[in-house]
């Protein structure tokens, strides 16, 4: 089953119709698409094609910022290290975790976690909301996994916490 990812930054019922046409199964909506794109898109949608689109849209994960072919760690004389310890870039206000690759490339990470847990509710209108891991523990990874199960099951806990959390784009435009 072919799903399509965050990257082709859908945020448009043309896109969405266009892929299913294709014979994508699911789409996975971009980041930049706020919550009221969402449902212009779905109307939009249902409008010309008389069906509901096959939506998913990641709730939890750090969001890439740059995919680069340096690797910092080689000017340290570090190479391969990556493999041992996670290692971070920092700069005067923020940690951005980095992720190396077996080829030497290097995915820097969003400092902040897109978390739209407490949002889930304004979005009950998406098929599928994907949470993404990439540098949690296994701990993380299984208390996160149990907080987004609680929320839907009704859970009125707030666990957005804005030091560590983004909402990304959900309440905003892009201009």
């Amino acid at each position: 089953e072919m799903i399509s990812d965050f990257s082709l930054n859908v945020v448009n019922a043309k896109s969405v119709n266009l892929l299913h046409s294709l014979g994508v199964k699911r789409v996975t909506l971009s980041h930049e698409i706020n919550n009221r794109q969402i449902k212009d898109l779905i109307k939009e949608y249902q409008k010309n094609t008389g069906g509901y689109p096959n939506l998913e849209m990641i709730v939890y994960g750090r969001q890439d910022l740059l995919f680069t072919e340096y690797c910092p760690l080689k000017k340290f004389n570090l190479c391969g290290k990556c493999k041992d310890q996670q290692y971070y870039l920092k700069d005067d206000v923020a940690t951005f975790p980095l992720i190396s690759h077996d080829d030497c490339t290097t995915t820097i990470l969003n400092s902040k976690i897109l978390n739209l847990i407490d949002d889930l509710d304004k979005i009950s209108c998406v098929n599928v909301y994907r949470l993404q891991f990439t540098i949690e523990s296994k701990e993380e990874t299984k208390k996160i996994i149990n907080q987004y199960l609680n929320k839907l099951n009704g859970d009125k806990t707030n666990y957005f916490n804005e030091r560590e959390n983004t909402r990304g784009h959900f309440n905003k435009e892009i201009l």
